[in-house]
């Protein structure tokens, strides 16, 4: 297969643009980044993400759950390492079941749950 025209290159670059993903450019070439949104692995991890940065409720909550689980002084649960905030958060609330407010499920099996419990940490941890 031959070198893309201008106009081929265009207009793979606008088909690009109409999807939810990104395309990033490798020695001159489009290159199409699969299974992203928004900078998230998909849409369920950006969506949850999203729901907690923005809801001051479910913000509240993940940062008690956080502080207790990081052994703070008022705290009457052992320090455990944080990896697994947001599965301590699900449980805690009682949101296995529920679905954010755009109708995704909090436990989707497709959220990358280590993207989100890094963010959330790295997030939580910046405020002490």
């Amino acid at each position: 297969m031959g070198k893309m025209s201008e106009l081929e290159r265009q207009t793979q670059a606008d088909d690009i643009a109409c999807t939810n993903n990104e395309a990033y450019k490798v020695d001159n070439d489009l290159v199409y980044k699969k299974n992203e949104y928004n900078g998230w692995k998909n849409y369920e991890t950006w969506n949850v993400v999203l729901w907690i940065n923005n809801d001051k409720i479910f913000y509240d909550s993940l940062k008690n759950v956080y502080n207790k689980r990081a052994g703070r002084p008022d705290s009457d649960i052992k320090p455990r390492p944080l990896k697994t905030i947001y599965e301590a958060w699900l449980l805690h609330c009682d949101l296995y079941k529920a679905k954010t407010p755009d109708g995704v499920l909090w436990a989707d099996k497709k959220i990358d749950l280590d993207e989100v419990n890094e963010h959330l940490c790295e997030m939580l941890s910046n405020e002490e």
